[in-house]
Order: structure tokens, then sequence, then C-alpha cells
């Protein structure tokens, strides 16, 4: 960019050194300034202090225009990623309601157009699959409260001293149907840590429910617990599809599914592991996941042991 010079001003370059004497010229020259070289110091005269002044203000200008601009740009792309989020949210909650829907509706409807012609055994299995995806249902607006109160920043948990191996065995106990036919091991030394309750099993259920989701029936779920560190370390592994090193970094986004996945028929929303990192993070605790395709997926988390935690 040229830049013009002011009528009747001229430029005076005061510098001891030579090579930055004549970088200087060139630069006020290229700019189209009348450029004199004075080898001695000396003060400025007033019109040079006036141009300078004037000089430093528009560079100060561009700066403030350049630092609105980034921020105006950071503020798109936020927005953009909102609109998005919002668009995935939509898309997939409109999906994973409207299934149970469906079932619940359809069998409800069964029922009492054929309520006299159904035996007592069919009547049974229909109120059980009402009551099955009523319960998907319940669970579906659990995460969706979890991951509102998440985006809000609202997330909190009340901390007190748990048993680890009770917590995962009464949430393994709670799970029966979806674990049932499973070998299913559990491997936990007997310890206390500071966790919320709930939190923690709607973490143990998040994984439990993947690890079965994301395995073939008759293949080993292992639920190990220790303590090492300072902290006890909880691990859900399974033997099913597993992640690809740039899968597993985007493991825990909000509704992110691994593609190979989402073009099957599993259904899911992408918010349950989402959902696990939140409730482990305000329990205190990190959680990681280690897989290998084909192989299947170990995913650990941590928690504070009650020693652990500052007097």
């Amino acid at each position: 960019m040229t830049m013009a010079t002011p009528p009747g001003v001229s430029v005076l370059v005061v510098d001891d050194d030579p090579d930055h004497r004549f970088l200087a010229q060139r630069r006020l020259q290229t700019a189209g300034f009348d450029v004199r070289v004075a080898r001695e110091s000396r003060a400025f005269a007033p019109e040079e202090r006036r141009l300078a002044v004037a000089l430093a203000s528009y560079a100060g200008i561009a700066l403030g225009n350049l630092r609105r601009l980034e921020l105006e740009r950071s503020l798109v792309a936020e927005l953009q990623h909102m609109l998005d989020l919002r668009r995935d949210l939509m898309a997939s909650v409109s999906h994973e309601l409207r299934t149970p829907l469906t079932c619940v509706s359809g069998f409800a409807e069964t029922l009492r157009a054929h309520w006299l012609a159904l035996s007592d055994e069919e009547r049974l299995m229909f109120v059980d699959k009402i009551c099955h995806h009523s319960s998907e249902l319940g669970d579906l607006v659990e995460r969706l409260l979890d991951f509102s109160q998440v985006e809000a920043g609202r997330l909190s948990a009340g901390i007190s001293c748990v048993d680890l191996r009770s917590e995962i065995e009464s949430t393994v106990t709670a799970l029966g149907p979806l674990v049932a036919g499973r070998a299913l091991e559990i491997d936990v030394v007997p310890t206390l840590v500071m966790a919320d309750s709930v939190l923690l099993r709607r973490t143990l259920t998040n994984l439990l429910s993947n690890a079965v989701k994301y395995s073939e029936p008759g293949t080993p779920i292992v639920v190990r617990g220790s303590a090492e560190g300072g902290v006890a370390r909880v691990e859900v592994a399974d033997e099913g599809t597993g992640l690809t090193a740039e899968e597993a970094e985007r493991a825990f986004d909000p509704f992110w599914r691994a593609s190979r996945v989402a073009t099957h028929s599993l259904r899911g929303t992408g918010l349950g592991l989402a959902l696990v990192k939140e409730y482990v993070r305000v329990m205190g605790g990190d959680v990681s996941v280690d897989s290998v395709p084909g192989h299947g997926s170990t995913f650990l988390f941590t928690l504070p042991l009650p020693e652990a935690l500052p007097v």
C-alpha cells in the first residue's frame, strides 16, 4: 500500500548506525516520503513531532480495528458452534424420541384394541414392552436435563464418602435386563471414595451400556477397581468394535459418534460419554479411553480417596 506524502513535509532520519539509516531511508522513500538523512543527533522539529504523533495514532487505530476483527471472528465461530450443537441436538433427540414413543403407542393401542383376544401372557409381554420403552424415554430425558445443566455450567456434585464396590454392584443389579446373559466380571478392591453416589451410578450406567451396545453377545465385560497414587481407578473393559486413535480423541465430544457405528442400526444420542466426562470432572476425577479397533475398549476414570482430600 502506498502512502501519500503530506504537502511540504519531509522526514528526517537520525541514527548513528549507517545500516539503520539506510533501511529507514529506503522504507520511507518507498512509502512516498521526502527523506533527509542527518548523521548527527538533534531534537525533532515541531512538525516532525506532529507527524510522528499522527502516524502513531493511525497505527493505534489500525491495531484496534484488528483486535475488533479478531474478536468478531471468535464470536462468529462460537455462535456457529452453538448453532451446530443445537442442530445436532434436535436431529439426535427427534430420532431417539421417535422410536420408543412409537413402540409405547403401538403396544398400548394393540392392548386396547385386542384386550379380550389376548392371553394373559401376551398382555404381560405388551406391558413389559411398554415399561421397557418408557424407561428408555426416562433415561433420554434425564440425559438431556443433565446436558442442559452442563451447558449452563450448573452441574454440581454432592460429595460424600461412598463404598466403591457397593455402588458398582448396585448399578449392575439395576441394569439387570441390559446385562442379562453377558459374562460380566467385577474385580474391585473394597475401597472408599469421595464421590456423588447418583453421578457415580450414572457414570457406571453409561459406560456399561456402551460396553453392551458395542460388543457382541457372549463376549466378556470387566469392571475393575483399585486404589493407586492417591486416587481410585475404575475401568470398564469390553471386547467390542474398539476405536481408532482419532476416534478416541473425540469420544467424549457431545453428539459425536464413530462414523462406522452411526451408519449401522445402533441407536444413540452421542451424549453418554460427554456426560461421563462431566460427571467425573465435577467429582474431582479424570476420564480417558484406551482402545484398539476390533479388540475392544477400556474406559478409565479416577476418583479422589478420602485421605487425598485437602484438610
